[in-house]
């Protein structure tokens, strides 16, 4: 028996415990405080977690009234999204910022424009489905985003984004989408002018745009005609 006895004498754990029960038996009041105190302290983590989770479901409910009012203003102040004008009367300071800046003309060819340092962003939806935007700037069908303006730390005063086919479009039924990507000054409206060449036709469009993350779809065409 002293052999084993020996043994556990040199376990620290043999230690710990023997120690903790004769604490436990002469200071019999201290241990209580010690169990009620990490019982305590138990109590207090989980109240601390539950409000925790109930701050995740509190901001999720805000984002989602957040998005439901952006919505709601949206309709609320519906500026002019599009105002097709003459086909005949051009907008000769867009013609003349296309050609400074190079912009591909083919048998579809889309330009954006406006004049403040706010990140508006042109998207042309294809026939089949396919988008083209920042995000995939060519199709297999030819299109291709020449232009992008005002995206990242790059900003322009007379900022344009440019869509085009080079060669021939896909039959079928089209979409132009201008979103406003991200507001960078402070103006409250940004004005802006969409040119559309569908073939032969040309035609310019005029929205204001007030609300960021909001899209207002500008014209859906066929090609041809």
């Amino acid at each position: 028996m002293a052999f084993y006895k020996d043994i556990l004498n040199k376990k620290w754990w043999f230690r710990w415990i023997r120690k903790y029960t004769w604490f436990s038996f002469r200071y019999w009041w201290a241990n209580y405080l010690l169990w009620i105190g990490l019982i305590a302290l138990l109590i207090w983590l989980l109240s601390i977690l539950k409000n925790i989770e109930e701050c995740k479901k509190d901001k999720e409910i805000n984002r989602i009234l957040r998005n439901i009012d952006r919505r709601l203003e949206s309709c609320c102040n519906c500026k002019v999204i599009k105002i097709e004008t003459d086909s005949l009367e051009h907008d000769n300071s867009l013609d003349s910022l296309r050609k400074s800046l190079d912009a591909c003309n083919g048998p579809i060819t889309v330009t954006l424009a406006w004049e403040t340092t706010d990140d508006l962003d042109l998207h042309l939806i294809e026939p089949d489905g396919t988008k083209v935007y920042f995000g995939n700037k060519t199709s297999l069908n030819g299109a291709e985003l020449d232009i992008d303006m005002n995206a990242g730390s790059s900003n322009s005063l007379n900022p344009i984004e440019n869509i085009c086919y080079k060669n021939t479009p896909p039959n079928g039924n089209y979409k132009i989408i201008i979103d406003f990507f991200r507001r960078n000054s402070n103006q409250t409206e940004i004005p802006y002018t969409v040119y559309i060449r569908n073939g032969s036709s040309e035609k310019y469009y005029r929205g204001v745009h007030s609300i960021e993350k909001d899209q207002h779809l500008i014209n859906e065409f066929r090609y041809p005609e």
